[in-house]
């Protein structure tokens, strides 16, 4: 039978262990919101420079055309991004409010001026002004610098393969939780042997 000096120093040792993850989650969060902090300082650098070489002149405006469509597409990929570092940071408060629910990492006043605000609206408006600048960016590719000698088939092409892309990544993003669900709910049962 264990003494109550083995509980003691077994409490200790429990502790200390998750002292240490507590403070590793810490520094994960900061290390995460310094990186979802540069995603729109990297849209805008991003935009910014392919709008100025696209404004620049050349023999023909497709590459024009090119540059403002990387711009829009990157910026749709951005969106991606901040949100899955969101949603990974989100995970981390979690865990965070797990290991000490007495005082919790909400991020919440108690008397907010933006009541309506809530854990997401940061990330929330970064997207939009991120979508706002990838169909500025696509607009200004099709309007301003299609290049004339495209006939209206290859128009339709562009835009149909804009589309395309945009279709794909939200199809790899259902693919993606489509297996996440399935293998979890796999590892969850028990008669299926796990993974």
């Amino acid at each position: 039978m264990p003494t109550s000096g083995s509980n003691t120093e077994l409490d200790m040792l429990i502790f200390e262990r998750e002292k240490v993850c507590y403070e590793k989650n810490h520094e994960h969060v900061r290390g995460l919101n310094e990186h979802l902090n540069r995603v729109p300082i990297t849209s805008i650098t991003l935009t910014g420079g392919l709008w100025y070489i696209a404004s620049l002149k050349y023999d023909s405006d497709f590459i024009s055309f090119i540059m403002m469509m990387f711009a829009s597409i990157s910026n749709l990929l951005l969106i991606l991004i901040a949100i899955r570092i969101r949603d990974v940071l989100q995970c981390y408060l979690e865990e965070l409010a797990r290991f000490n629910p007495n005082h919790p990492i909400e991020g919440r006043p108690k008397k907010p001026i933006l009541g309506g605000l809530g854990s997401y609206s940061m990330i929330a408006i970064y997207c939009t002004l991120m979508l706002i600048a990838s169909l500025i960016s696509a607009f200004g590719a099709f309007k301003v610098y299609c290049p004339s000698q495209l006939s209206a088939f290859s128009m339709f092409w562009f835009a149909g393969f804009y589309i395309l892309i945009i279709l794909s990544i939200l199809a790899m993003i259902k693919v993606v939780d489509f297996i996440k669900t399935k293998l979890s709910s796999r590892s969850s049962n028990p008669n299926n042997g796990g993974l």
